[in-house]
């Protein structure tokens, strides 16, 4: 077709006509003037006869670069969660700090030790969670437990929060007992399963990134990942009464299992 003679010449025909103009407006961005016209079977898109190669070379270079625009952005869902996982868990520091101190002899009977792990009592790297050695030790790791414990459970639910963490806590107890060992070693407290929350919060997103988008748009993703690296070192270290290795260990075991966690989650929002 050639409505307006042979010094005219046809380069595209779309059947919507906003897409049409769309496409005009990268015949203007090459400085020709372009027409659209409707016919039959949608809207041609008419240019100068003498351009008309040059700019067909554009129109199809822009539609190549537009093939992937804009991006596909999958927006890791969240749970619509009660505070409840955090409730139960300073419930369950409470409760442990109560029984201690009434039966003393469970401290020492639970607490972290590098021999005692390394030699066949691996259940401490579990009991060891859930002693404190004061009130300051408990009040801070019950508070710093229950906000991340609750920003985890908004990603993957209460339960597997509570799974993930305490797995974070037991793997990292257990890998800082294997640094010290045959050193003599002893540590309690929740911290390690702290800071192993922080590893999960920190590359839940990552992971769903990873599997639902493309490697391009992941690194709006590392930025969760920084912020946790930057809470560990800004609270994981202190004086020679801090356990930071446990620290460490807590929060480089939360890490791949949010990874693992963002990437098998599956839902995705409608």
């Amino acid at each position: 077709m050639d409505p307006l003679g042979e010094a005219f010449a046809e380069i595209a025909c779309i059947e919507d006509e906003r897409q049409a103009h769309e496409l005009g407006l990268v015949i203007l961005s090459q400085g020709a003037p372009y027409w659209v016209i409707e016919d039959g079977e949608g809207f041609c898109l008419v240019v100068e006869q003498k351009d008309s190669k040059r700019l067909l070379r554009q129109i199809e270079l822009y539609r190549k670069e537009s093939l992937n625009w804009p991006p596909i952005s999958h927006e890791l869902p969240e749970e619509g969660v009660s505070p409840a996982a955090s409730m139960v868990w300073i419930l369950v520091l409470l409760t442990a700090y109560g029984i201690s101190l009434e039966w003393p002899q469970l401290y020492a009977a639970g607490r972290l030790s590098a021999e005692a792990v390394i030699e066949g009592q691996p259940y401490r790297v579990l009991t060891a969670l859930f002693l404190h050695a004061d009130i300051g030790h408990l009040a801070g790791n019950m508070l710093f437990g229950a906000v991340f414990l609750h920003l985890v459970a908004r990603h993957i639910g209460g339960i597997w929060a509570w799974i993930g963490v305490l797995l974070a806590g037991a793997a990292g107890n257990y890998f800082n007992a294997a640094l010290y060992y045959p050193e003599p070693h002893y540590s309690v407290g929740a911290s390690t399963a702290v800071f192993g929350a922080v590893g999960l919060l920190a590359s839940i997103p990552l992971g769903f990134r990873l599997r639902f988008a493309r490697w391009n748009l992941a690194k709006a993703w590392i930025v969760p990942f920084v912020i946790g690296l930057i809470f560990l070192a800004w609270f994981g270290t202190g004086d020679e009464q801090t356990d930071t290795s446990a620290h460490l260990t807590g929060f480089a075991c939360g890490v791949p299992l949010g990874l693992a966690a963002g990437y098998f989650r599956t839902r995705l929002p409608d």
